[in-house]
């Protein structure tokens, strides 16, 4: 069990919200964000080996928002994870951001690595773009979160959970992008891995920076 202290009212008053999580709804946070990746890879080869510029767009589009609407939802359901003895409500602007700031990361980086000459430079811009994007999302989409608590985060660890996106999102392309053809699948399946573990990673690394 742990304890998260806030100050509630106009006068400072010291109250205990403890919460815990549900494992179950943890666990399927990380399948999705898994298989978010895994579609999202496959999708990136796609995009890559078509021809005609409106297919690429069209793959380009669905990958992005395969892999970042999987991120996203990785979140939001891991938040469900969270059994609090206090309500919270989301504010939906702040919502419909931290979707886009997955989606829109997302794309950008698979265009990045799509196409063209396959570099360690693209495969770094690449992670770090995807990386901050997920940052981005997750500690948007707590800003969304509306309850009866003033939210703090421990520097440290903050920065660790951006690390770790960055990291992990780099790693996971540079198998990708690298990865020796003739086991594709294999390739894909690593990568989606270290991508699932990533998205993970940051939202709970995250959620101990609270």
């Amino acid at each position: 069990m742990l304890h998260e202290w806030f100050i509630t009212g106009d006068t400072p008053i010291w109250s205990a919200v403890t919460y815990e999580y549900d494992y179950w709804l943890v666990l399927l946070s990380i399948v999705i964000a898994t298989l978010a990746s895994y579609s999202g890879f496959d999708t990136l080869d796609r995009y890559g080996a078509a021809q005609r510029q409106v297919t690429r767009l069209a793959w380009l589009a669905t990958g992005a928002v395969t892999l970042g609407g999987g991120v996203w939802s990785m979140h939001f359901v891991a938040m469900q994870a969270i059994e609090m003895d206090m309500g919270v409500r989301y504010n939906e602007v702040l919502t419909l951001l931290s979707a886009t700031f997955a989606i829109v990361a997302s794309g950008i980086a698979m265009r990045i690595v799509g196409v063209g000459e396959k570099t360690l430079v693209r495969v770094l811009v690449s992670g770090v773009i995807l990386g901050s994007g997920i940052g981005l999302m997750h500690y948007s989409g707590m800003a969304a979160m509306r309850m009866a608590a003033n939210i703090q985060y421990d520097p440290l660890l903050f920065t660790v959970s951006v690390i770790v996106a960055v990291t992990l999102s780099t790693l996971a392309l540079r198998v990708l992008v690298f990865g020796v053809t003739s086991r594709l699948l294999l390739v894909k399946v690593g990568g989606a891995a270290l991508m699932g573990m990533g998205i993970a990673s940051t939202h709970y690394t995250g959620m101990a920076a609270t």
